[in-house]
């Protein structure tokens, strides 16, 4: 599990709760995937950005450069977003995500290193009194 407060990637058991993962660049860890294809590899959606961590090795690979909130599409490594709240492993290589701020649903292909919106909709108070 991500636990935000302390920026930690936790692991339960039937008996207790251990830390898997602690430090830079886990900030705010907000939600989790962990990948089909290697369970020891997790996706981890942060503050403005993801995360891919190796949970064997603890090697931990930022995949967005951003280090501020924004709106980009494009190749992952330049991507923006805005308050990611749930990422979701749908295929092999590629993980829907919810970028709150920018009111989209988004895919990443982690094969092809992009990051495509693919619904975005804004909420009009005004539609519902018409």
């Amino acid at each position: 599990m991500s636990d935000s407060s302390t920026h930690k990637i936790r692991r339960l058991n039937e008996t207790h709760l251990t830390t898997a993962y602690d430090g830079f660049p886990l900030t705010s860890p907000k939600g989790m995937a962990i990948d089909q294809e290697n369970p020891l590899v997790i996706y981890v959606v942060i503050s403005h950005g993801l995360v891919m961590l190796n949970l064997l090795s603890g090697h931990a690979v930022t995949l967005n450069a951003a280090a501020s909130a924004g709106f980009g599409d494009g190749q992952l490594e330049t991507s923006k977003f805005n308050s990611p709240r749930s990422i979701l492993q749908v295929s092999a290589s590629s993980f829907l995500l919810t970028d709150t701020g920018n009111n989209r649903l988004r895919i990443m292909d982690v094969e092809n290193e992009t990051v495509s919106s693919i619904c975005t909709g804004e909420f009009n108070k005004n539609s519902l009194f018409a």
